[in-house]
């Protein structure tokens, strides 16, 4: 949005992802510990960090691939964002800094997910895999691949994590419902961002709600 000065001098007073109508925007997330922190990513390829209780752009960043997903660790200390060519940027939590990047995959990040412990990171692929990350070093700015979770048909839509962190759920685009133990021991009660989940099909299995 535009606006003209006396001077006829066009200033800048806000923007968004959409350049053009072919410009979607995907990733959304609101910070864990600051309410008005809010966090966009777009097929413009930036990142975007934004203050909701002043509607203002806070800080973007351009990544340069067309942008899929995003999600913060639990406490807020940094960020994932996934592309559509694979690969996963972990950058700071001012969005300017980098930390790791991830270039595992080659086709697009659907959905990232942190552990509610920080401990490791899911993403769900394109490939119908998801992809564990343990998350190491004294800052956690280690990323480690330790797991392959496989079983879906189709491409991995979005996935999410059980309270204690020991177990996983995820949706497919051919709308599969799936649960993977990332150990042995048995999840709680899960709070879960599938689209779809057990917590629908069954409502007594424990499952807090789907998004």
């Amino acid at each position: 949005m535009l606006a003209a000065d006396g001077a006829h001098v066009k200033t800048l007073l806000q923007e968004s992802h959409a350049d053009s109508c072919k410009t979607p925007l995907w990733g959304l997330a609101p910070h864990p510990k600051i309410p008005t922190s809010l966090l966009t990513a777009g097929d413009d390829g930036y990142v975007r960090l934004w203050n909701t209780e002043t509607r203002l752009l806070v800080s973007k960043r351009k990544l340069g691939a067309k942008l899929r997903c995003c999600a913060w660790e639990p406490m807020g200390k940094q960020i994932a964002v996934g592309t559509d060519d694979g690969t996963i940027h972990i950058i700071t939590s001012d969005i300017l800094g980098s930390i790791s990047t991830i270039t595992q995959r080659r086709d697009t990040i659907h959905d990232l997910k942190y552990s509610p412990n920080g401990r490791h990171l899911a993403a769900a692929t394109h490939e119908a895999v998801i992809d564990i990350y343990a998350v190491e070093g004294a800052e956690g700015t280690i990323y480690q691949r330790i797991m392959c979770c496989r079983g879906h048909s189709s491409f991995v839509l979005a996935v999410d994590w059980s309270l204690d962190s020991l177990r996983l759920q995820s949706n497919s685009g051919n709308n599969e419902i799936m649960d993977h133990g990332v150990t042995a021991s048995t999840a709680s009660d899960a709070v879960l961002g599938c689209g779809m989940g057990n917590n629908i099909m069954s409502p007594n299995l424990g499952y807090e709600g789907c998004l």
